[in-house]
């Protein structure tokens, strides 16, 4: 495998794997915000997830330019076809959790890629199936709904015109596009539906284009693709889009001046079990009973404190724990010193010259992998003078090349000076043999 491709696989794919926890706490913390917010305006809510979602976005990238920033000769010893670890009784739960994350890096963003291939092509499906309408070949124009569009539109401050096309294959009023905005009417609604009701979901629609929710829509869509396996990204988008319907409907009912005019409307729709495209903003979005509810008897919701303590307690061990464990590669220690506990006094460094063993030439053409576990003594100036192998990785060619490099001579054991350490010092250390 390409060196820098290697590199930048290993990159993305922590870059992935911290956004686990980084994504949990973007969500903890949204989560106490939007609540101390629950009886504020819905425009300030919005802007928290939004922002939030952003972050959610940003973080990954930002750990992963950091990443590329590595010099090159700690590069080097990154992408290595082996590396150490010690012995899992002088790691941490987080630092096994890490070596079992590097062991599996590369599949994990070969089956990141190709998920978000999948999801970049429904994405580019739906636009297609969008164009489709736009370009005019599908439905037809209705001379007396574009003209109450355009009265609207003006009241709207809509300085772009907006097309009104009658189509029979929905249920529901949408808005697609935001250059040349253009709202579909299903043909069912123009005739089975109140005009003053239908003039206020269209209302709705205009006030999603007013504020470009289109485009934003699409980028929040982007951004559900890239990093479609975190909850938290699903969870804080699905806030974006209730908080977006509610701010459509606080705009259409100030521009006509009758609230219950817009509740009646989306009552009507409560029956129609119809999903549209993500891509497109629909008059039925959001919870249909909430925003009725919303529009007609608006309710102060009662303080709960309870939910604010745990939002907090939550979010105060996880940023502990983040602090404490500082999850990442186990290869991103600049020096490579492995993590001893408090009772050993000895410690071997695979990177450090004459330690590191070559990958046996047979092993290679078998592909044969996995982990050493050995027991090294060392004598007081480092000098490693027996090794036994504990635990073997399951191939005699693997155990014995590490075992015979440690007793060569070239490699050198590094002592902790403790009081009353014994003139023999032993240490356990695990070599994690790994085909790039």
């Amino acid at each position: 495998m390409n060196f820098d491709f290697q590199f930048l696989t290993n990159a993305i794919g922590w870059a992935l794997v911290n956004f686990l926890w980084q994504g949990l706490a973007i969500a903890l913390v949204t989560a106490f915000l939007l609540q101390i917010c629950r009886n504020g305006r819905a425009q300030t809510r919005y802007l928290i997830a939004c922002l939030s979602l952003s972050l959610c976005f940003l973080v990954p990238i930002w750990e992963l330019l950091q990443s590329l920033q590595t010099t090159k000769e700690f590069i080097g010893a990154q992408v290595s076809s082996s590396s150490f670890v010690e012995s899992k009784a002088a790691l941490a739960w987080t630092e096994l959790t890490q070596i079992w994350f590097q062991l599996h890096i590369d599949f994990i963003v070969i089956t990141w890629a190709i998920v978000v291939a999948i999801l970049a092509l429904r994405l580019l499906l739906g636009v297609f199936w969008l164009r489709s309408y736009s370009n005019g070949k599908r439905g037809v124009s209705n001379s007396y709904w574009q003209q109450k569009t355009d009265q609207l539109a003006a009241r709207f401050q809509i300085d772009k015109s907006v097309l009104v096309r009658i189509v029979q294959d929905l249920e529901s009023p949408i808005t697609i596009g935001w250059i040349r905005p253009m709202i579909l009417v299903p043909a069912s609604l123009v005739t089975g539906m109140t005009p003053s009701y239908l003039e206020a979901l269209i209302a709705h629609e205009l006030a999603h284009i007013s504020r470009f929710d289109y485009l934003i829509n699409f980028i929040q869509n982007l951004i559900e693709m890239v990093l479609f396996f975190h909850p938290a990204v699903w969870w804080i988008s699905k806030k974006i889009r209730t908080e977006r319907e509610n701010i459509a409907d606080d705009l259409a009912a100030s521009m006509l001046g009758e609230p219950r005019r817009l509740a009646l409307a989306l009552q009507e729709l409560e029956y129609i079990q119809f999903t549209t495209p993500q891509l497109a903003q629909a008059a039925h979005g959001g919870n249909l009973m909430s925003r009725i509810k919303r529009l007609i008897r608006p309710e102060v919701q009662s303080v709960n404190w309870k939910t604010a303590v745990t939002a907090l307690s939550i979010s105060a061990v996880c940023f502990g724990m983040v602090a404490n464990a500082s999850v990442g590669s186990i290869q991103t220690t600049k020096t490579n010193a492995p993590v001893l506990s408090k009772e050993l006094n000895g410690r071997i460094n695979f990177a450090s010259s004459g330690c590191q063993p070559e990958y046996p030439k047979i092993s290679l053409v078998k592909q044969e992998t996995g982990v050493t576990r050995l027991k090294v003594f060392m004598a007081a100036d480092g000098k490693i003078e027996k090794v036994d192998v504990v635990k073997s990785s399951g191939w005699t060619n693997l155990d014995s090349a590490v075992t015979e490099q440690l007793l060569s001579g070239k490699c050198k054991g590094t002592v902790v000076k403790s009081k009353g350490a014994s003139r023999i010092i032993t240490t356990q250390v695990e070599y994690v043999w790994k085909l790039d």
